[in-house]
């Protein structure tokens, strides 16, 4: 039996599968402990999105090496082992297996001393799965789409999809352990086509997770916003449990930068899905990504995304300074906008994104929100999340992470809510 750790970086599909990892490992009669004690096995799941991610993934690669135990094995696992292996793995005493469950598989060939007592249980095992009050759950995988800015698709470029029989029985599992809630994850889910289901398959997968006894909300990561159809959105409408709450990453609301970006839709063919969203799911929270100063975006261009921006009137949105990726289209593309323009330009898309998700909030004053307790922030105040995902501050006593409330809603903070249990609470 060997003793593995895990250092996980990345989006939520990294972070699945590095849980995933952790229960083979146990189920194969590992021990996993946290992440920087005496380990047998240390395996650094990365993420090759930015130069920063790849970065930090050497840098945990390094730290490793550093504690490695003679007869240790140190993997560097994940989309920047694919992308970026040489820059990557400072040492030749780091191997690389691009794949997770792979590595797993082989850490019976690390020298193994006598087991010792853990000083406590990985975040990755199933002990801290249990306990969280959401479960992340991987559909899909890959992207066959080729967006100007992203290195993705050359980490992940087969796309596949689970069974739709197969995911709800994942489901059923993590209600069975006390979840109430599971987010559906995968590169681009928008894309999910599986065998028992064909090109409806996210429609279907949501009417049956709908029939799943004690579940209580079904949440969807980032959607492709031109692959968002009226089929989809009355899914969700019609289900008991889909949260009314959609991500999806505009990155531009000017159509020539869309084309350089590569993006399969235009502003307006944005905008149409954000009107229909509202249409069909009343009180629908959307949510977003924005890239500033991406090559070739003149100040009108910036201007007709701050305008798409307080059109779409989102809850909230990242924005992000572009920063070229080596490897990537837009890393050598002519008219690159020079730094400070660019950090300018994103401080006021961030102001932009301040009003629009403060007016957002501001409709919620006085409605009851259901919110399912995520943690208590301070004694006797707990914070939790309503099906929109705007979090809600509230004082209480005897209630406890996990737990599903009625909250009246008292007002807006720089971030969220605030408010009083209801009276009549269906605790």
């Amino acid at each position: 039996m060997a003793k593995i750790s895990f250092c996980t970086f990345g989006c939520k599909v990294n972070q699945y599968e590095t849980e995933r990892a952790a229960e083979q490992a146990r189920l194969a009669g590992h021990q996993v402990v946290p992440w920087g004690e005496p380990a047998d096995v240390q395996i650094v799941h990365t993420c090759s999105i930015t130069a920063n991610a790849v970065r930090d993934g050497r840098a945990a690669l390094r730290g490793a090496l550093k504690r490695r135990r003679d007869g240790g094995l140190v993997l560097a696992t994940g989309c920047a082992a694919r992308t970026d292996a040489s820059s990557l793995v400072p040492s030749p005493d780091v191997t690389v297996i691009e794949d997770l469950m792979e590595a797993v598989s082989g850490c019976g060939d690390a020298a193994v001393p006598p087991v010792e007592e853990s000083r406590g249980d990985c975040l990755s095992c199933p002990s801290q799965r249990q306990a969280r009050t959401r479960a992340l759950v991987k559909i899909q995988d890959g992207c066959r789409f080729r967006c100007a800015f992203c290195i993705v698709p050359q980490a992940r470029p087969v796309e596949s999809s689970r069974p739709v029989r197969d995911v709800v029985e994942e489901v059923r599992a993590y209600v069975a352990l006390g979840h109430r809630e599971v987010v559906l994850t995968g590169v681009r889910i928008t894309g999910y086509r599986p065998e028992d289901a064909g090109r409806s398959g996210l429609e279907e997968l949501i009417r049956r997770l709908g029939e799943v006894p004690g579940l209580a909300r079904v949440r969807l990561t980032s959607l492709y916003p031109s692959e968002v159809r009226e089929g989809l959105l009355r899914a969700m409408a019609e289900s008991p449990n889909a949260c009314p709450h959609l991500h999806l990453a505009l990155q531009s609301g000017d159509d020539g930068i869309l084309r350089r970006m590569r993006r399969a839709y235009t502003s307006a063919r944005f905008l149409e899905v954000v009107e229909q969203a509202r249409a069909i799911l009343p009180g629908v929270a959307i949510t977003t990504d924005v890239i500033a100063g991406f090559p070739g975006e003149t100040e009108e261009a910036f201007e007709n995304t701050a305008a798409v921006m307080r059109r779409a009137a989102f809850s909230r949105a990242h924005v992000f300074t572009f920063s070229p990726r080596p490897g990537t289209a837009a890393a050598v593309m002519d008219g690159q906008v020079p730094r400070h323009v660019a950090r300018e330009r994103t401080r006021r898309l961030i102001q932009i994104a301040a009003e629009t998700g403060r007016a957002y909030r501001q409709g919620l004053v006085g409605s009851v929100q259901r919110v399912i307790v995520e943690q208590q922030r301070a004694p006797g105040i707990l914070t939790g999340l309503t099906d929109s995902y705007v979090e809600v501050e509230f004082p209480a006593q005897d209630v406890l992470p996990g737990q599903e409330v009625k909250v009246s809603v008292t007002g807006v903070t720089e971030d969220g809510l605030t408010g009083v249990l209801a009276v009549a609470n269906a605790a």
